[in-house]
């Protein structure tokens, strides 16, 4: 804070006269300095001070704000802070308070980084907000409620990949949320079932946290759903032949869980889904023979359950698509055709996993066998 205020004060280049002291641009200049001194701007993979590949106008704390590498303005206010790649810009920090002073911020994209600490509880002065990823850090602590309950706006909630804990957010009144991602945190608790409200809900993502329970009744509610992760958690009953209504899954992942019952044949009416994911659950009984109609899979993993009967010749025949196919860890038997080892391949259109129980399946082009428990051999 004394960084920034110094610089916006004494050593800004950048001709301030016009906007006295607490007005909106002196604001906004002094809350993006703030962001730049607490995440080491300095050392950022692009457009720190002392980085001299970047182009000058794009250099922070140089010429108007509005230029800066990352941010955008409308009218020359601050609506986005967007530092959006894969491999993060190497920031390095909190996320300082101050942030809440953009107060027309759209959009605060920051994930990939190295941002330990909590949210604010400040940013709930954001009340303009859409778009909100912090995703790919290191932040702890839970969601501040003022976050959620002030930002009406928000379509997209981001905080995979952290170490947020408690209940699940209680986002069940952002009406617009297009897309949650909750993956791979310490969320505990159920799935609340006022998950039904969220009723244009695209992606789903809650993967890898510690949620109990079943699966909400309500879930079946959002009809647009795309794609909806559940895997590795510790959610209980059965996978209700309600899935049948959400025509739009293009992705079913409730793999590792402790799920039971048989599979429901209706799946095999979702004919837009390319990636669907049941392993390492309880599942028993035969492999519905709908499964043959999905001929855009491209993943089917069935393993680790209590599955027995032949192999449908259909599944393996209809879905030319696939490329990772494990059905072992289950009672399953049959043959794998010749036509299906003939895609066995590593380009990418190829069957590039194959994995059986080849102690109860022939199968002369499998990648992995699974023999007697413990035991596996390689085939490629």
């Amino acid at each position: 804070q004394y960084q920034a205020l110094q610089f916006v004060a004494i050593e800004d280049p950048e001709p301030l006269a016009p906007f006295p002291v607490g007005s909106v641009r002196w604001l906004q200049r002094y809350a993006l300095s703030v962001f730049y001194f607490s995440l080491s701007g300095d050392g950022w993979d692009q457009c720190g001070q002392r980085d001299s590949g970047c182009s000058q106008e794009k250099i922070w704390m140089r010429g108007p704000e509005c230029d800066w590498f990352g941010v955008s303005c409308q009218n020359g206010i601050v609506t986005e802070l967007f530092f959006g790649s894969t491999t993060g810009n190497g920031l390095k920090g909190t996320l300082p308070k101050e942030i809440r002073l953009l107060t027309r911020l759209r959009e605060l994209v920051l994930p990939n980084n190295d941002i330990p600490g909590t949210i604010p509880d400040t940013y709930g002065s954001l009340t303009n907000l859409e778009v909100f990823a912090v995703n790919g850090n290191q932040m702890t602590g839970t969601i501040p409620e003022s976050l959620i309950a002030n930002a009406p706006l928000l379509g997209t909630l981001f905080v995979s990949r952290n170490a947020f804990s408690g209940s699940m957010p209680n986002v069940f009144t952002l009406t617009n949320l297009i897309s949650v991602g909750f993956q791979g945190n310490n969320f505990n608790g159920t799935i609340p079932l006022e998950i039904g409200s969220l009723t244009q809900l695209r992606l789903l993502q809650l993967q890898e946290n510690q949620f109990h329970g079943n699966i909400p009744s309500t879930l079946y509610k959002l009809t647009l759903l795309e794609s909806v992760r559940l895997a590795d958690n510790h959610l209980v009953g059965t996978f209700s032949s309600e899935i049948g209504k959400l025509t739009n899954l293009k992705s079913i992942d409730i793999g590792g869980n402790q799920l039971s019952g048989q599979i429901p044949s209706v799946v095999g009416s979702l004919t837009g889904v390319t990636r669907l994911e049941l392993d390492r659950n309880k599942f028993y009984g035969s492999l519905p023979g709908t499964l043959d109609n999905l001929t855009n899979l491209r993943t089917l993993r069935m393993n680790g359950n209590l599955l027995n009967g032949t192999i449908p010749e259909g599944l393996l025949t209809s879905l030319t698509k696939l490329t990772d196919l494990a059905l072992e860890e289950n009672n399953l038997t049959g043959t794998i055709p010749a036509s299906t080892c003939g895609r066995v391949g590593e380009t990418a259109v190829s069957l590039q996993v194959l994995t059986v129980d080849c102690n109860k399946v022939e199968c002369d082009c499998c990648t992995n066998c699974e023999l007697e428990e413990g035991e596996n051999q390689e085939r490629m």
